[in-house]
């Protein structure tokens, strides 16, 4: 049975050729808009108001607060630099808009100092960045992504 008319829609995909076989119609979705999301980088998000703290003095947790309208990529091997350690991120994480979350990182070998869990956070000045476009050594257990150059907090 071929359909009478043209269904009309509302969504934003266009439908494409529908294909039958037998009592089985099937029409192709297809994507108008160009994909994609919008998103800025530990720097320019901590300039915007993103901040980083520490869970109870937990090594391994930080909590991530991103009042800003743009959602901020945090990519994995970034070194987040204050507070009582220094820290590496373990893998690439989107913190959307509005969103406060924990974020699960390492600590760096020789961190520990005896400075305040409430040192402010500082984006990275060029002589501070190490990007070395490898990522850091860590368990194979967990998956790889993205590396980066490193950034205070």
């Amino acid at each position: 049975m071929k359909p009478t008319a043209t269904p009309q829609t509302y969504l934003p995909f266009g439908l494409g050729e529908p294909r039958s076989f037998g009592s089985l119609t099937v029409v192709p979705l297809y994507n108008e808009a160009e994909p994609g999301i919008e998103y800025v980088g530990l720097d320019e998000a901590l300039a915007g108001g993103l901040t980083v703290t520490e869970v109870n003095e937990a090594v391994e947790t930080l909590l991530v607060a991103n009042p800003r309208g743009t959602a901020v990529l945090l990519y994995e091997g970034e070194e987040l630099v204050g507070a009582k350690q220094n820290r590496i991120l373990e893998r690439s994480i989107l913190v959307g808009p509005g969103v406060k979350r924990s974020i699960g990182t390492g600590r760096d070998r020789g961190s520990c100092s005896t400075r305040s869990a409430s040192t402010p956070l500082q984006p990275t000045s060029a002589s501070r960045s190490n990007f070395t476009g490898r990522r850091p050594a860590q368990p194979r257990s967990k998956p790889h992504s993205i590396t980066s150059a490193s950034h205070a907090v």
